[in-house]
């Protein structure tokens, strides 16, 4: 540009504009615009391959969003059935453990009625047998009268 010069010409109070110009200046011009376009094509394309990228890393990041959410919700439905089977077992085996006690506890009830009417089984016995001792020996005694004459 250190080659353009710039001449004003004032004619009749009208401003006139005029310029000269080397050729070799329009060849250097020439060059500097072609070099910026391509810069500005290059800077155009490299944008358009990045926007390209970040579309496609969003549509990525859309879709891992979208199967992320599918697999959790698949795996809350698993984990779910498996907690209801888990608590299914859980109320189960409660059941098992309440009949075991109802089981026990008539068992210990019967076991405690067995020792009591045994107890008076054995008292009873004791007494009858007492009294079959005493009754014996009140035998052998009127046997004893009744032998000798």
């Amino acid at each position: 540009m250190a080659a353009l010069r710039l001449k004003l010409l004032v004619y009749n109070d009208q401003c006139l504009l005029r310029f000269t110009v080397h050729p070799k200046a329009v060849t250097k011009q020439e060059e500097i615009e072609y070099n910026l376009s391509n810069r500005v094509r290059d800077a155009e394309l490299s944008r358009k391959q990045r926007e390209q990228s970040c579309k496609r890393l969003m549509n990525k990041l859309l879709e891992m969003r979208r199967t992320n959410a599918a697999k959790l919700k698949k795996e809350m439905v698993e984990m779910s059935q498996q907690e209801k089977a888990l608590e299914q077992r859980v109320l189960r085996e409660q059941s098992y453990l309440f009949k075991s006690h109802v089981s026990r506890e008539e068992g210990y009830l019967s076991l405690q009625q067995h020792r009591m009417k045994m107890q008076e089984d054995r008292s009873l016995l004791n007494e009858v047998s007492r009294e079959h001792q005493r009754l014996m020996r009140i035998g052998e005694k009127t046997d004893m009268i009744t032998s000798f004459p």
